[in-house]
């Protein structure tokens, strides 16, 4: 058998290799963490912004609805309030405000994407109107839809 010098300083190359592919296998690790960790954070911005749009959108129409002095009318995905001074509509999979009472006006100003679902039922001897709106979360077209309902008391008619 033979036995080593214990003075011997040196790595050898074998402990040099084994080194490396253990610090390999690290990194590798580290940099796949690293970009799942990436890719699930970019998805859940993506989903946190789009159902923060969502909210907005139903709280800046539920405020429109609220102050209507006339009763508003809705079809074909046009919402129009206050004898069409004020319109919301959907065009494709994003809702536009036009606003022509305010200074300066307001003209296809893009309020939110992803709306897969814009409506509004108008209940004129109640005067409460219903809006739902659905909006995609996900950029697949069979990922989950969320949808927002409201109803909104119109104090003003």
């Amino acid at each position: 058998m033979k036995v080593f010098n214990s003075d011997n300083n040196g790595v050898t190359l074998m402990e040099l290799i084994i080194a490396m592919t253990i610090v390999g296998f690290i990194v590798i690790a580290v940099i796949t963490y690293n970009l799942i960790g990436e890719k699930y954070f970019q998805s859940t911005s993506r989903q946190a912004m789009v159902l923060n749009d969502a909210q907005y959108l139903v709280r800046k129409i539920g405020q429109d609805l609220k102050e209507a002095s006339s009763a508003p009318s809705f079809s074909s995905n046009r919402l129009s309030i206050n004898s069409g001074h004020i319109i919301y509509y959907l065009e494709g999979e994003t809702i536009y405000y036009s606003n022509d009472t305010l200074e300066p006006p307001v003209s296809d100003e893009a309020l939110a994407d992803n709306v897969k679902l814009f409506d509004v039922v108008v209940g004129i001897p109640r005067k409460i109107a219903t809006l739902t709106i659905s909006v995609q979360i996900g950029e697949e077209k069979d990922e989950e839809v969320s949808s927002h309902k409201a109803e909104f008391y119109m104090r003003n008619m």
